[in-house]
């Protein structure tokens, strides 16, 4: 039995992580993942320069440019560049854990940075529901390759598709909206993830005085 959160636990700490699309910068603002990085209030911590410190704040944020921008062709070709780009996040959140507080995990991600999102949570698929909830956002994910020839033609799982193709196996995953602004044939496009099971509330379990 999970209970509502009493005075003396620690208020959660939120991350909020932003993945453009392949040819798109964060700043300038180019696209919607752009805007709402910017309004998004929080400590950016994308420069690793930057101390992620939970003692002042609460709120987090990490941008990232799309994978074309930072790799060039092997970016637009094969997503090169979206990998380092979580592992950034991931040393991020294990840096947040350490400080014995849950956290929150919001990604928002298009086209190839759609992709990025479950390649991210699939990283964190081990850490425990209850030092970790992760909500993901993804607008058009477009991995460059259809799930057909990731199945059937990627023996080795080396494509985008298949790093990010099946995310069931992710225990912190809460939630994942995909959205399409045009009809995609099923063939065509990742299926990510069944609907996850629904995931107590992000608040460590009390004692019942009355039992």
């Amino acid at each position: 039995m999970y209970s509502l959160p009493s005075q003396s636990s620690p208020a959660p700490l939120t991350l909020s992580v932003f993945f453009e699309g392949t040819h798109n910068e964060i700043e300038p603002v180019t696209t919607q993942v752009g805007w709402f990085f910017e309004a998004t209030c929080g400590v950016d911590i994308t420069n690793k320069d930057v101390q992620a410190d939970p003692s002042t704040s609460t709120d987090f944020k990490m941008g990232f440019d799309g994978c074309g921008v930072v790799c060039g062709l092997l970016g637009t070709v094969f997503a090169f560049g979206l990998s380092a780009q979580c592992s950034a996040v991931v040393q991020r959140v294990h840096e947040l854990l350490q400080s014995g507080r849950p956290l929150r995990l919001n990604c928002f991600g298009l086209s190839r940075g759609g992709c990025a999102c479950l390649m991210l949570a699939r990283r964190l698929s081990d850490i425990s529901p209850e030092q970790l909830l992760i909500s993901l956002l993804l607008f058009d994910p477009v991995p460059g390759n259809s799930i057909t020839a990731a199945r059937h033609l990627d023996v080795c799982g080396l494509s985008t598709c298949a790093a990010c193709m099946d995310v069931r196996a992710c225990r912190p995953l809460r939630s994942v909206l995909a959205l399409y602004p045009y009809e995609v044939p099923s063939h065509m496009r990742p299926r990510p993830t069944r609907t996850p099971a629904p995931t107590p509330p992000l608040v460590p379990p009390t004692p019942n005085p009355n039992s």
